[in-house]
């Protein structure tokens, strides 16, 4: 009988373990929502525009990145490498594309589209639309789908961390370290398709606006020429609720060039 009473207790207990560590996950999540001022921050701000520097070690190369972002989900990236090359990325809220701008006329060629399906455009969109960005996806996670495991306290670099793993509504599972000090992400990890590794290191964090954000920020995985790559981000400017047009996030239709007339055979 007294066996029986146990094994009836055992999944009581897990239940009960279960539910204590996902409103420990909550508490740590909510905890960083509020230290960043994420969820009020952002009331009647509009539009963002960002500038940021990318350096790879590996190459010596620094890109620098030009984000702009406008309510409810348009998006425009440009980037700029050390040649003077000017790649833009840009989603209207309905369709993608990407282009080439030429330096010597500043027009745009080389339009193409970037289909939903793709993982560029999950890639790109998804991850800097301006909810992820800067509203936080964080913020009543759990009602949008997602659900978060606490995994623990562990000593990282001499910090003290929660370790937290949340399944986002899309699928996605990412893996957080939390400073225990600051309630701030300190590291954030995920697998992509191949099993592969991709990190972030958060460092540096600032107000912007009324928001805080990470100015500094390292970034492991594969990259083209390195299986364990770096590259070294450095936000180097931020302004808010700046003007933008629609026009620059639709794609442009490019004229089309007007062939010679073959001269005429003799």
């Amino acid at each position: 009988m007294k066996f029986k009473r146990a094994s009836m207790a055992y999944p009581i207990i897990l239940l009960f373990t279960s539910i204590t560590w996902a409103q420990m996950a909550d508490d740590i999540i909510n905890r960083y929502v509020k230290a960043t001022g994420r969820k009020d921050g952002l009331k009647g701000v509009n539009t963002i525009l960002m500038k940021r520097s990318a350096y790879n070690p590996d190459t010596g190369i620094t890109n620098y990145h030009t984000s702009y972002l406008k309510r409810p989900n348009m998006i425009r990236l440009e980037r700029s490498t050390s040649t003077g090359e000017k790649t833009i990325l840009a989603y209207d809220g309905k369709e993608a594309w990407r282009g080439s701008l030429d330096p010597a006329t500043g027009s745009i060629t080389k339009v193409r589209d970037i289909p939903p399906e793709s993982p560029l455009f999950n890639i790109l969109f998804k991850g800097t639309s301006f909810d992820n960005n800067f509203d936080s996806k964080f913020i009543d996670y759990s009602k949008k789908g997602s659900s978060a495991e606490f995994l623990g306290k562990e000593m990282v670099d001499g910090k003290e961390m929660y370790h937290i793993k949340i399944v986002w509504e899309d699928g996605g599972v990412v893996e957080y370290h939390f400073d225990v000090s600051t309630g701030l992400i300190w590291k954030h990890w995920e697998k992509d398709e191949r099993g592969r590794t991709h990190s972030s290191l958060y460092l540096d964090y600032r107000k912007a606006g009324d928001i805080l954000i990470p100015y500094s920020r390292i970034n492991k995985g594969p990259l083209r020429d390195n299986p364990e790559g770096i590259i070294k981000e450095e936000v180097l400017e931020v302004k808010m609720n700046v003007p933008f047009n629609d026009s620059i996030f639709k794609k442009p239709v490019l004229k089309e060039k007007k062939m010679e007339p073959k001269e005429a055979k003799k």
